[in-house]
């Protein structure tokens, strides 16, 4: 099974070549709270606050749908605004991944076919 990802290629590796890839924890981690955990309390104080304030300005029962309306815009407007800030070349690469080094033909996954021979 092969997979294509792009990364950042300092060592001139050429296509076909084993290659070991590195991603800082750190990375991940900050991605993933930027673009999962951000908007989802983005959500949660819009659904809360409009509500809170809907319910006590409106006299009818529409407050709820009123709350995830703009919970939805807030969110939609939150993964725009990360959108905007992470799209300069900069800030993509520092969300790739580094190939580190070429592995020769001989060593795959941390091991040498001479180690297994023997």
């Amino acid at each position: 099974m092969q997979s294509q990802i792009e990364v950042i290629n300092d060592v001139d590796a050429k296509a076909g070549d084993y290659v070991e890839i590195d991603l800082p924890d750190g990375n991940v981690l900050g991605a993933a709270f930027k673009l999962y955990i951000i908007p989802l309390i983005v959500l949660v104080l819009t659904v809360g606050i409009s509500q809170f304030v809907l319910k006590n300005w409106l006299a009818s029962g529409n407050a709820e749908i009123i709350s995830a309306v703009i919970g939805f815009i807030a969110v939609v407007l939150v993964y725009i605004r990360i959108r905007l800030k992470y799209d300069n070349e900069q800030q993509k690469r520092r969300y790739m991944a580094n190939i580190t080094r070429i592995i020769d033909e001989f060593t795959v996954c941390g091991s040498s076919a001479k180690e297994e021979e023997a």
